[in-house]
């Protein structure tokens, strides 16, 4: 299985900043410094040509995103948590990342 994380950069973060003003005010969460807003992609079965296909051309655009490879990057005293869907709902980014891959590989659609 691989496994990658897709981050917006600096300057393009504007949900992360848009969720870090919500949490201040709604949830009165004021000593919260920064917030990281990143989406996780997990692939079995790809080969190595689709896999780097899939990561730099359908899940992200290198000038906006940054890739991070296998390990979720935290420094000292990062918080991290998940949040994914319950088994049985539908999850609109990962249908439509599978879809945009099985028309790359005109196959069968991904796990």
């Amino acid at each position: 299985m691989k496994r990658i994380f897709v981050e917006k950069r600096e300057e393009f973060r504007s949900e992360s900043q848009a969720l870090l003003l919500d949490i201040r005010e709604n949830l009165d969460l004021s000593q919260i410094e920064s917030l990281r807003v990143l989406h996780r992609y997990d692939f079995d079965d790809l080969s190595d040509t689709i896999y780097q296909a899939t990561t730099t051309g359908i899940l992200s655009e290198p000038a906006v995103d940054k890739i991070f490879e296998g390990i979720l990057p935290l420094s000292d005293g990062d918080i991290a948590f998940a949040i994914e869907y319950l088994p049985g709902q539908f999850d609109q980014r990962a249908d439509s990342a599978s879809q945009c891959i099985q028309i790359l590989t005109q196959g069968d659609a991904p796990a």
